[in-house]
């Protein structure tokens, strides 16, 4: 059954509510992306055009709210439904990435120092809602009344609550421009505000469990770091050099990122054991 077919989403579109900011495209769309959008309010564009999203990231986490909590497909299926996988996930990417980084150890203490704030922010099994698979600015297109749409939900996953929220907030905070300037190109003030409205509209007025939204964004950074290794091993002749200036730059900043979200999380875990694995509701 495609998304066309699938009753579940024209009764979504049919919500009184629901057209006035968020929907799920079933027809073809002039609109822009949240990635272009996004674009123009770098530091020194929005001196020329300046304009304000915060409306905008809050309805795209809204219309993600709505859509973890719709019922599983009849292909989806389960997967890392516990804190052992997170873990097990962690130590793949980072046994990968030790054979080619000039300090391994380091990487090694990293992947520890990770698995020993998950054993405390997160439960032991993790609520699994229906996942996206690449939720970013990309697929994200924003009308002039500022309605998002989504596309490319392949639903084929019911994944970890964190999984797509983080995703979200990894590309929009590690964009390859953002990356690119070594953290020029937004300001953090600008960033934060961003990710506030968008964790807003998908937490409403419930508590956002951040220390595990970080955990995940942790692991999307060694993902993706993972990722330009790969391609940079691959490549060959001019294209490695550019893809090894690519990597020295990027690995790099996604170095200097996890260990500020670690130092982050280490300080948030030794608050954790009185409130109970609060983080996995």
């Amino acid at each position: 059954m495609t998304k066309r077919e699938d009753p579940r989403f024209a009764a979504i579109r049919a919500l009184d509510y629901l057209p006035q900011h968020y929907a799920l495209l079933m027809e073809k769309a002039e609109d822009r992306s949240l990635r272009q959008l996004f674009l123009r309010v770098n530091r020194w564009q929005r001196l020329f055009a300046p304009f304000n999203l915060e409306p905008v990231f809050h309805n795209v986490g809204a219309w993600l709210r709505i859509y973890h909590h719709l019922p599983p497909l009849a292909h989806t299926r389960p997967r890392s439904d516990t804190r052992a996988d997170y873990v097990s996930g962690v130590g793949m990417l980072t046994d990968y990435l030790s054979g080619y980084v000039a300090n391994p150890a380091r990487l090694r203490a990293l992947r520890d120092r990770l698995a020993a704030v998950a054993e405390v922010i997160l439960p032991e099994r993790l609520a699994l809602v229906l996942g996206h698979g690449d939720f970013a600015p990309r697929n994200v297109l924003v009308d002039s009344r500022q309605r998002v749409t989504v596309f490319d939900t392949q639903s084929k996953w019911q994944v970890p609550l964190f999984e797509d929220i983080s995703r979200f907030l990894h590309s929009v905070k590690v964009s390859g421009p953002q990356m690119s300037s070594y953290g020029l190109l937004y300001s953090s003030a600008v960033l934060q505000r961003y990710e506030a409205a968008f964790l807003r509209g998908y937490f409403a007025t419930a508590e956002i469990p951040l220390a595990a939204i970080r955990l995940f964004e942790c692991q999307h950074i060694l993902s993706m770091w993972t990722s330009i290794n790969h391609h940079y091993q691959l490549s060959r002749g001019s294209r490695r050099i550019v893809k090894g200036c690519r990597l020295a730059v990027w690995g790099s900043y996604l170095l200097s990122t996890l260990q500020k979200y670690l130092g982050e999380l280490e300080t948030a875990s030794r608050q954790a054991p009185a409130m109970g694995h609060v983080c996995g509701r």
